[in-house]
């Protein structure tokens, strides 16, 4: 995993490189091996951007936290794409995305955990 500059984490965001920016506080990982790329910030309770690499889909996080480093931290991590191809949607579902492993995982666990009637 390279140590960069917080210049740089956009460029290594958007070519899905594994890095932690120079003082720990932004870093990545893999998930479900590989398919899901995830940058977070302060942590895995704050998972700002996801990529599927099984959708090919960009997800980011859509609420807002009250600390400015992380605000920045969002704004300088944002992969250079085009804005209409990131989904945005609330922490809670892009946890749910990780926890399940993939966005294909998590929509059939909704769907198997829709109530019958």
């Amino acid at each position: 995993m390279d140590i960069i500059s917080n210049n740089e984490m956009s460029e290594f965001t958007t070519h899905q490189q594994h890095f932690r920016n120079n003082n720990g506080t932004v870093y990545t990982k893999s998930i479900n091996h590989e398919q899901l790329y995830v940058v977070y910030s302060y942590g895995e309770h704050w998972p700002m951007y996801v990529h599927d690499n099984v959708s090919h889909t960009w997800f980011g996080n859509g609420d807002r936290y009250s600390r400015p480093t992380t605000n920045r931290h969002t704004v300088m991590a944002t992969p250079d794409i085009h804005p209409e191809d990131m989904v945005y949607v609330s922490k809670d579902i892009l946890q749910d995305i990780i926890s399940f492993g993939g966005y294909t995982e998590y929509c059939a666990g909704r769907v198997i955990r829709q109530p019958t009637n």
